[in-house]
């Protein structure tokens, strides 16, 4: 018998269809590429073991489909996601639904989810300059096909997930009057 896994994340795939979401899922897992690959329908499902700064992390990755007929499934998968990577066609990233309103989105179902994003097919473009497509965010160039970036964006997630985890909470606010303790006690409530 294995020993426990120290940490295990639901991470969900969302973007539009075509954008590479199976393409990144199985090049995470099994270090392929298909350039015949079907659409997803509804949602696919695999789960990885990677290792992140020397912790053990299962990754339970739901692939959701990105045809408009399949929108109103992808809540019920992303709803309590510890990560969400959003996927973007590097050629289009403003075609489809936008960054801003999958945030939206994942604010109503998964309000705790660490949010990455990745410009996959950054190989079909002339240039890119560097692996982070912005500094302030967890945002990536990628290419699932030339296998560029992919662990890297997942890896990146994780470990912010990891961080977000070990954070305890904040403590909760003691609105109490300080001089008697007792709500309602000195007269002021």
């Amino acid at each position: 018998m294995g020993s426990p896994i120290p940490a295990r994340f639901k991470c969900v795939l969302l973007g539009e269809a075509g954008v590479g979401k199976s393409s990144m899922a199985m090049r995470l897992k099994y270090d392929r590429f298909d350039p015949d690959g079907l659409p997803t329908i509804g949602a696919g499902y695999l789960t990885c073991q990677v290792n992140v700064d020397d912790v053990r992390v299962e990754l339970e990755i739901w692939d959701t489909a990105g045809q408009e007929r399949y929108q109103a499934l992808t809540p019920m998968y992303y709803r309590g996601a510890d990560i969400a990577l959003l996927v973007f066609d590097a050629r289009h990233p403003t075609r489809g639904t936008s960054e801003h309103e999958w945030r939206e989105r994942l604010l109503l179902g998964a309000p705790e989810a660490v949010v990455a994003v990745a410009l996959n097919k950054c190989d079909l473009l002339e240039s890119v300059v560097s692996d982070r497509a912005s500094d302030a965010a967890l945002t990536f160039w990628t290419s699932a096909k030339s296998n560029r970036n992919v662990e890297a964006t997942f890896t990146a997630a994780i470990r912010h997930a990891l961080r977000v985890r070990a954070t305890p909470p904040n403590p909760v606010l003691d609105l109490r009057h300080t001089e008697c303790g007792t709500c309602g006690g000195c007269g002021l409530y």
